[in-house]
């Protein structure tokens, strides 16, 4: 007879209170913002108007840009601090607000009416076309995110984070922990395709608005009829934060798929990998929920990143357990003292110990990590030494042996139906260490930031597109305060006072 293991006695730290983070007012966020080299880095690979003394005399096709780039993604980052476009053009018609920002672009991009002395700031019809013409175009969206993130990248190094030679499998640091999370965005139409409804002023029956790229839940009425239900569109990001409230960079935005073979896990993988080979060699752990199984936590360590996750529980809510290996050999030294089994539970190591007729269950202590090569593949094992406590219903010749567990999965695996690493975790809820891995809640405070800035939490804009462009202005905003809050609480910079408005 086997014991269950009692619950996990893990309590998530306190997360940071809203009065902990130093926000930064509007409007010296626009003002930092224009002054910074960020906003220019951003926008130099999209189109802008030429220059005279560039000597090409070409109009450009269609109606002439009152504003550069720049303007428009400042109206933009606005937009998600502003509840509702209207409001953000009322708030940059005050000259106090628009001026400085004015006169600090206008020598750089004096080929734009809008630009002139005395202009007014920016209209929503305005912004409403480039923000149209950048959404419906997939080269310049797929440019502007590009530029996004290699300016996210650029920040995030700024403040220390990833450092490749910080790395350290066995004790995680957060500066060189990638986290990540998905998000639905709620439609603005709760119609699915093909639902129609009366027109008040013909009486016909017309179709109804939906969003061609909103996912929809399928469920049975009353009446047993299959109906649809909208959920919306499905997005992943990823961040990486000092540790410090209100020091998150977003370095990665993206929309998940839909059809078969596409999940959020798979997309955020990709992001990861790419991430890591274009700009941040120095991530070396991921935090994730549970849609991140065994299979990705092998990839993971296939590019030397340790996957860190909860366990899903058994039907009924039982932690999972699940026979890992027999016979493993346990050593004091050089000198084997026995053999034990090694039994995964809510994803920690431990071993069975027969005590009069049943068998306990008691946790291993994780102590360093192991990587090693296989000589026949050459790809990356991961092995873990644990310690067996000093437990009186441990015999005494194993008490303080180390045993070693090997954590990723081989064909051994395969041929016995083992999906090792969907139960066995390097860093378990009940370890020390997973007080670092906890802090993934961090992403969810991020999507509900983001989100508590749209009328009933519903997404802005219609199209996988547009939804896409929102959030890269909101992650816009979110690098750019915590760049600042850094900056100032390292010393790094001092706080500058507002431009004084220039006259006219």
């Amino acid at each position: 007879m086997v014991t269950s293991a009692p619950a996990l006695p893990f309590k998530r730290p306190p997360r940071p209170r809203g009065r902990d983070i130093d926000r930064l007012g509007l409007v010296e966020l626009l003002h930092d913002f224009v002054r910074s080299d960020a906003l220019i880095e951003l926008c130099e690979t999209l189109p802008h108007l030429p220059r005279e003394d560039e000597g090409v005399s070409v109009r450009p096709v269609g109606r002439r840009p009152y504003f550069p780039p720049e303007a428009m993604v400042l109206f933009g980052v606005l937009t998600s601090q502003i509840h509702g476009d209207r409001n953000v053009e009322r708030f940059l018609r005050d000259p106090h607000v628009w001026e400085p920002v004015r006169a600090h672009l206008a020598p750089l991009f004096p080929q734009y009416a809008g630009l002139a002395p005395g202009a007014p700031g920016p209209n929503r019809s305005q912004f409403m076309r480039w923000y149209s013409k950048i959404a419906e175009e997939p080269e310049l969206l797929s440019t502007f995110a590009a530029s996004f993130q290699a300016s996210a990248i650029h920040l995030a190094r700024s403040m220390d984070l990833f450092d490749p030679e910080r790395r350290s499998p066995s004790r995680p640091d957060i500066r060189d922990t990638m986290i990540g999370d998905g998000t639905i965005l709620k439609s603005r139409f709760r119609a699915a395709p093909g639902e129609k409804q009366v027109d008040r002023e013909t009486g016909e029956l017309v179709p109804r608005r939906f969003d061609p790229d909103a996912t929809f839940q399928h469920r049975k009425g009353d009446d047993e009829l299959i109906r649809l239900d909208v959920a919306g569109s499905n997005f992943g990001f990823l961040h990486g934060t000092t540790g410090e409230p209100g020091e998150s960079i977003v370095v990665s935005m993206f929309h998940v798929p839909q059809g078969k073979g596409n999940s959020e896990a798979k997309s955020a993988m990709e992001q990861l990998l790419h991430l890591r080979d274009h700009g941040l060699p120095g991530i070396s752990h991921l935090l994730y929920d549970k849609a991140m199984r065994g299979t990705h936590i092998d990839r993971a360590f296939a590019h030397g990143i340790y996957l860190h996750a909860k366990v899903s529980k058994v039907a009924g809510g039982k932690t999972k357990e699940r026979m890992i290996d027999a016979q493993v050999e346990a050593r004091r030294g050089t000198d084997v003292v026995g053999t034990v089994d090694i039994v995964a539970v809510g994803g920690a190591a431990h071993i069975r110990v027969p005590i009069a007729d049943q068998l306990e269950l008691i946790q291993l202590d994780p102590r360093q990590v192991r990587e090693r090569l296989s000589r026949r593949t050459g790809a990356l094992r991961v092995y873990r030494d644990y310690a067996i406590p000093d437990d009186i219903r441990v015999p005494e010749r194993l008490r303080g042996a180390i045993v070693t567990v090997r954590h990723t999965s081989n064909e051994d695996d395969e041929q016995r139906g083992l999906k090792r690493t969907e139960v066995l975790r390097v860093i378990a809820e009940t370890h020390d260490d997973w007080t670092v891995a906890a802090q993934r809640s961090r992403a969810e405070s991020l999507n509900a930031q983001i989100k508590n800035r749209w009328q009933d939490k519903r997404a802005p804009a219609v199209g996988k597109e547009r939804q896409l462009l929102r959030l890269l202005f909101a992650g816009l905003a979110i690098n750019f305060q915590a760049v600042t809050t850094y900056d100032r609480r390292t010393m790094r910079v001092e706080a500058a006072p507002p431009p004084e408005p220039a006259a006219a």
